[in-house]
């Protein structure tokens, strides 16, 4: 494998184009600072769900935030972070922070 940086280690969507006035430093900040977009099978699979799971969600509720772009529903991984810290449990009897 080369040797990469490891912010550098982005899926091919998720690239930040090369340019001759950003320093490799410099590219990796804009790298950490791009926000991280997911379609919703992307979504779906960081999350370790069904796609079908998370369009049932968006119809009924109860899921993570999103983005409607006109057709296009995307989700931040941020918003997909905080809603799974939502479902984070320490037992089957634990209901969660809304009882």
């Amino acid at each position: 494998m080369a040797n990469l940086h490891p912010f550098a280690i982005l899926n091919q969507k998720n690239t930040v184009p090369e340019s001759p006035y950003m320093s490799p430093t410099h590219r990796d900040l804009v790298l950490m600072q791009t926000p991280q977009r997911r379609n919703t099978a992307e979504a779906a699979d960081y999350l370790g769900l069904a796609r079908r799971t998370l369009e049932k969600y968006r119809i009924h509720g109860g899921g993570p935030a999103f983005y409607k772009l006109g057709r296009r529903v995307v989700y931040d991984t941020d918003d997909l972070d905080a809603w799974l810290q939502t479902r984070r449990r320490r037992s089957t009897a634990d209901i969660g922070a809304a009882a």
